[in-house]
């Protein structure tokens, strides 16, 4: 889900005791009085867990009606989900006996995490409670997000019921509220799957959240799709934003034919509405629906999905592909097979054992998987078994050319190694001797590239003219006599990987004219390696290398530590090793996020308990830093009485992790009481993503070096900046100080991080994942979505995403790809291993390729040790 408010989240914290929250209780509820605007709700009376189990043979939650925990009434004991009244220490007795006490909790952070509250914590549900006080009956919108699936009741009634994948970013879902004057009870329902477990709760005022809603209408136009007897409801837009705005406008609605060439259903109806449309009239199979408004002169449009049919099962799917042999090895190309076709075992055995696949991804993965049954049955001549695909294959008359004899290549060639494998595998497989010649004339085989273009000419070989890049190359069989020529080293470095293909395959090569050249100019990887280079990773690098990859990207601690004499001799093997085969290593040189580095939580005013004179943080770390001192003081912000203890006097700090606070001597801290903290923090449970605090100059002064230095010991194309994921922004008190919006911080700090590279080497380019500076992905969950205006153009952008399970993931990578380019960026699409989200990566940048050459081409990602979709 994507949230584009303004910066609400701590502009509360630069007000007086905006995070005290000493909320009073009654019966151990808290009472929130006003209700507090933009502050997010910390403490809650809460209870659990209880079990959410799934029906028998799933594992895998998609939080529906199979999650069914969610819908069942644990309460029922004590009234009812709708008619509870909590109190703290009240039992509730679970479905195995165990009793479980409602009992009161206080969150260091905007979102209530449950994981450290409950055990067990997955497979779970639970509540929480808390009632907000008002002298005068007002409407407000609850901004609420959950980690997974929430119900809300508000006095009882049913308000909300979102069974949904959760999210760890506040404001996924707005609904207006009306309190009741006096007290309003709300309580809410979590559920949990797999992974973290948590909320956020909080009010905006009806403007606030109208403005939010405008600002990223585009994002919240997607079409909910409900199968329906006859037809299909589908809602224009997301209900829970668009039906903020004061005025609705009409929408237009398209149901696309399967082929996507016509429209085979149209309608018009307000944002919010629900149309009915029909079956009959549409084609069988599937269709992509298209909700579109016309806004400021612009057209903004969002993708929903239906099948007309029945799309394969899990079952089926697996069914189909065990028909399919499992390759054989021996080869090149049975490897090749072999790596898709453990590809498609991992994930359609996963599919059929967790259930719950989306119907979106089955009918994607049955299309792929028809190709991949048509391409690996398919006999074909060996030069349709080559990898990547030949471009250009013309087959002569005339008998095949035999193997043997002698070749001739020259004597300051870049491709000694692929020559020597070629060689090499020649001899493996076919027991032949290759020979060097003496000179070209008397050569079989003729290696060599354009410049050699004289040597050439006087052997009597005619030379091809229209060179499509520099990476082309061309192969000339005849019966007697073979050239390879590359249009450059790099050329002919691809031509030797191509006829190892070939040799490995057959002794005899049918005559032929092949052309070849890549269809994008970068074709990388980002892995995980064994500095050490032990034979099992050499064999793993060297099968990119057979694929043709021209890039590897790789992280390495080492390139923070060159001055270390073995680390910087490992990385050294690598990045030779690499190049000796003509790929251009990455290195992976993000910021630095130290312990200290990390950006944090901003803690004001939070209730200490010293007892016998020390008061332990139940965090993992106090930032204790020259740019972020903690500060202890008797009473909050605006307390008359107020009194700021004096450190080294009345307190200080004996552990920053875990943090412990200890009373000094005759000081005025009380040995047994409550002080009150303003400080910043560092903890995961925050966010599971830590990055580096954009605030923090020794941040860059590490990362200054480290660039430097690594661009002096290896002189590498490019450097990968890294930097997904990005977790806080604008969360403590280094940034608060700013007074910058976040956007303006991660474009300042990420322009800081591509000048560490430029200003050592202006060649040198920089790549960034980006997803944190994406609206239609991370960023949009960020309020970054204005960043990408503030970078430098220069930049590369790693577009990736990992997912095929409905129109959402189209249209991230589709209108992330297109946002990048419009604005000047040049683009990498970086899938992982799944083949149906290869194929909508596949879709996508060649679309985008075809007017737009700042689509450079690929980087595979691989993560869990699965790298076999480099193949795909």
């Amino acid at each position: 889900m994507y949230r584009f408010l303004t910066s609400f989240l701590f502009a509360a914290l630069l007000s007086a005791g905006a995070w005290a929250q000493n909320t009073t209780t009654e019966n151990g509820v808290p009472v929130y009085v006003g209700p507090p605007l933009q502050e997010f709700f910390r403490v809650w009376l809460v209870c659990g867990p209880f079990p959410n189990p799934l029906p028998p043979g799933l594992t895998q939650y998609r939080h529906d009606s199979t999650s069914l925990g969610f819908y069942r009434d644990y309460l029922a004991a004590l009234g009812g989900e709708s008619k509870v009244a909590p109190r703290e220490g009240q039992a509730v007795r679970r479905p195995d006996g165990r009793l479980v006490r409602w009992r009161r909790i206080r969150s260091f952070f905007p979102q209530v995490v449950l994981d450290d509250v409950f055990t067990p914590n997955d497979s779970s549900v639970a509540y929480a409670a808390c009632v907000v006080r008002t002298d005068r009956a007002r409407d407000v919108v609850l901004a609420l997000s959950a980690n997974d699936g929430v119900r809300v009741w508000q006095n009882g009634r049913l308000i909300l019921d979102r069974n949904m994948p959760g999210t760890d970013e506040p404001d996924r879902d707005y609904l207006p509220v009306h309190l009741h004057r006096g007290d309003n009870l709300f309580l809410l329902k979590i559920s949990e799957g797999f992974g973290r477990w948590g909320f956020h709760f909080r009010f905006l005022s009806i403007e606030r959240a109208r403005e939010a809603v405008e600002t990223g209408l585009p994002h919240f136009l997607s079409p909910t799709v409900v199968r329906r007897p006859h037809g299909w409801n589908v809602t224009l837009g997301r209900v829970l934003h668009v039906e903020l705005l004061p005025d609705r406008p009409f929408a237009s609605l398209e149901v696309l034919s399967p082929d996507a060439s016509r429209v085979e259903f149209s309608a018009s109806a307000a944002l919010g509405d629900t149309v009915f449309v029909p079956e009959e009239g549409l084609s069988p199979g599937e269709h992509f629906v298209r909700v579109a408004i016309q806004r400021n002169g612009q057209t903004l449009s969002q993708l929903g999905w239906l099948y007309k049919g029945s799309a394969p099962s899990e079952k089926d799917l697996l069914s189909l592909f065990r028909k399919m042999p499992r390759p054989s090895s021996e080869d090149l190309s049975g490897w090749a097979r072999l790596q898709v076709w453990k590809c498609f075992d991992f994930h359609l055995s996963t599919a059929a054992e967790e259930g719950n696949v989306p119907a979106f991804y089955r009918v994607r993965t049955a299309d792929v998987l028809a190709r991949y049954c048509d391409w690996a049955t398919e006999p074909g001549s060996i030069y349709a078994r080559v990898l990547p695909s030949l471009k250009q294959v013309r087959l002569r008359r005339g008998e095949p050319f035999r193997l043997e004899g002698t070749y001739w290549t020259p004597s300051g060639s870049g491709c000694k190694a692929d020559l020597a494998r070629f060689l090499d595998t020649v001899k493996r497989r076919h027991g032949i001797n290759l020979r060097p010649a003496s000179d070209v004339r008397s050569a079989r085989l003729v290696f060599g590239t354009l410049g050699d273009a004289i040597a050439l000419r006087l052997a009597g070989f005619k030379l091809p003219t229209d060179v499509p890049n520099r990476e082309a190359y061309w192969i000339q069989i005849a019966s007697d006599r073979i050239l390879v020529v590359g249009a450059s080293e790099a050329g002919l470095h691809n031509a030797l990987v191509t006829c190892r293909w070939l040799a490995d395959l057959a002794a005899a090569w049918p005559a032929a004219e092949i052309a070849d050249w890549p269809a994008y100019p970068l074709r990388s990887a980002y892995i995980h390696l064994d500095e050490n280079l032990p034979e099992a990773e050499i064999k793993r690098l060297l099968t990119f290398v057979d694929l043709k990859y021209n890039a590897i990207s790789f992280a390495s601690s080492g390139f923070y530590r060159l001055s270390d004499v073995d680390a910087r001799s490992r990385l050294q093997k690598v990045v030779s090793f690499l190049r000796r085969y003509h790929v251009e290593p990455i290195p992976y040189v993000a910021l630095p996020a130290g312990k200290d580095g990390r950006e944090g939580v901003y803690l004001r005013d939070e209730p200490v308990r010293f007892v016998q004179g020390r008061a332990k943080l139940p965090v993992e770390r106090l930032l204790d830093l020259p740019s972020t001192h903690p500060l202890l003081a008797s009473a909050p912000v605006g307390d008359p009485d107020r009194v700021i203890y004096q450190r080294g006097v009345d307190w200080d700090v004996s552990s920053v992790e875990p943090p412990v606070l200890v009373a000094l001597g005759n000081g005025r801290v009380p040995r047994n009481g409550t002080a009150y903290l303003t400080a910043d923090i560092v903890d995961r449970r925050e966010h599971r993503y830590v990055k580096a605090c954009p605030s923090e100059e020794s941040v860059y002064v590490a990362h200054e070096r480290a660039s430097r230095e690594v661009i002096q010991t290896f002189h590498p194309k490019a450097i990968h900046l890294g930097h997904d994921e990005v977790g806080l922004v604008k969360g403590d008190s280094r940034c608060i100080r700013t007074g910058l919006p976040g956007y303006r911080l991660f474009a300042n700090q990420l322009t800081r991080a591509f000048r560490d590279v430029t200003r050592v080497d202006s060649s040198v380019a920089a790549l960034l994942w980006a997803d944190s500076v994406n609206p239609f992905h991370n960023a949009g969950k960020k309020e970054l979505d204005r960043t990408a205006d503030y970078l430098p153009r220069g930049l590369i952008m790693a577009h990736w995403f990992y997912g095929a399970n409905g129109p959402e993931d189209v249209n991230l990578i589709d209108k992330g790809a297109a946002f990048f380019l419009k604005r000047g960026f040049r683009v990498v699409g970086c899938p992982w291993d799944d083949p149906a989200n290869h194929q909508l990566w596949e879709q996508t940048l060649a679309r985008y390729r075809l007017r737009d050459p700042g689509v450079l081409g690929v980087m595979h990602t691989e993560w869990d040790g699965r790298d076999a979709g480099k193949v795909l």
